[in-house]
């Protein structure tokens, strides 16, 4: 009796490991199957948790912008959003102001690598990539609409690819710097007041080839210098948008203040092709996703801020003109496909997108 016990004390052990054995490799099997796809289909944590594994990023940061334009703001909040998205774990070495140099200077150095990130007028890039010459043609630009379908459409993904192509430096954002105004010590109200009137312009040639169109006498100066040439006469003023004029006290030495419209500038923020591609992706999915979360609200603050900068000049004691701009369209229109042919296939295909974005 005791050996028939123990018998199926014994078959009933059998019985029970074979089942736990199947059902182990069933439940194995099922993981396996279900698991898989979970972790492909996962949203990814955008949240601070997604920060834990990720060291400290410090930027370097410089530009040239004078301290009292409007684009400061810009780049002010953007920081600050910056560093509260990232809980702290991206952090700016800032140097604006020209600490660091000239606008050219420090587009070198975002090049070289020097400088991690920068700000800047588009123009300068023109010396890099000749087709960004064609974004600053005169009169090329209709309205602040069209300057916005330009840069965030066809237009500035080709302006980008450029960049990337040519340089080491990528063009990340960009954001409207003001309709490009005439600001000097003598009065201009016709074409015909323009002839010899020496004018400071930034360091781009379609600035020399836009007011040697105009008649004027072009003189290429760092902004700088600007506020001392027009107080010892060494120009009899400058070109810039309301916003730099006003804010950097231009109008009070030269009074008089043409509203040409003659371009629509544009401030591109860049970074260092080098610098950026080693960022862990995160930081850059977040970076992209500030600015563009702010650009929109920045670029109608800043043309708001134009008519209320025009009423103060006037108060201030400043001359306000304007010029027929049809008959200033008609002076400089072939110059656009003139500059493009002379350029290439990449300038081309810009001014297309620039005339199909109208």
């Amino acid at each position: 009796m005791k050996k028939y016990a123990a018998l199926l004390l014994a078959l009933v052990m059998v019985f029970a490991l074979c089942a736990c054995g199947d059902t182990g490799s069933s439940n194995s099997t099922t993981t396996t199957a279900t698991e898989a796809p979970a972790a492909d289909t996962a949203p990814a944590d955008t949240g601070a948790s997604a920060w834990d594994d990720v060291e400290p990023i410090k930027i370097i940061y410089a530009h040239a912008n004078a301290l009292a334009e409007t684009n400061n703001k810009m780049v002010d909040n953007w920081m600050n959003a910056v560093k509260e998205a990232s809980g702290g774990k991206i952090d700016f070495d800032y140097y604006p102001g020209g600490q660091l140099g000239t606008y050219v200077e420090i587009i070198e150095q975002v090049d070289t690598g020097a400088v991690n990130m920068s700000i800047t007028d588009m123009s300068l890039f023109e010396s890099y990539c000749p087709a960004f010459g064609i974004l600053y043609s005169p009169f090329i630009v209709d309205s602040y609409d069209h300057a916005e379908k330009i840069a965030y459409g066809e237009a500035g993904d080709l302006l980008k690819a450029d960049l990337a192509q040519d340089t080491n430096t990528y063009l990340l954002g960009m954001i409207m710097n003001g309709k490009r105004i005439v600001d000097t010590t003598v009065p201009i109200n016709s074409l015909e007041d323009c002839k010899g009137v020496i004018i400071r312009t930034p360091e781009a040639q379609v600035y020399t080839d836009t007011f040697n169109m105009l008649g004027m006498s072009p003189t290429p100066m760092s902004l700088t210098d600007t506020y001392t040439g027009i107080q010892t006469g060494t120009v009899q003023g400058f070109e810039c948008p309301a916003q730099a004029i006003y804010n950097g006290g231009y109008h009070k030495i030269a009074p008089y203040i043409w509203k040409s419209g003659h371009m629509y500038s544009f401030q591109g923020w860049t970074a260092n092709q080098s610098f950026w591609d080693g960022l862990p992706e995160i930081a850059r999915t977040t970076m992209l996703q500030c600015w563009e979360d702010l650009q929109n609200e920045y670029n109608e603050m800043l043309i708001g801020e134009e008519d209320v900068i025009y009423e103060k000049m006037v108060e201030e004691g400043c001359t306000i003109t304007e010029v027929d701009r049809q008959s200033l369209i008609d002076l400089c229109s072939d110059y656009w496909q003139q500059k493009a042919d002379k350029i290439g296939p990449q300038a081309t295909e810009l001014l297309a997108a620039i005339n199909a974005a109208r």
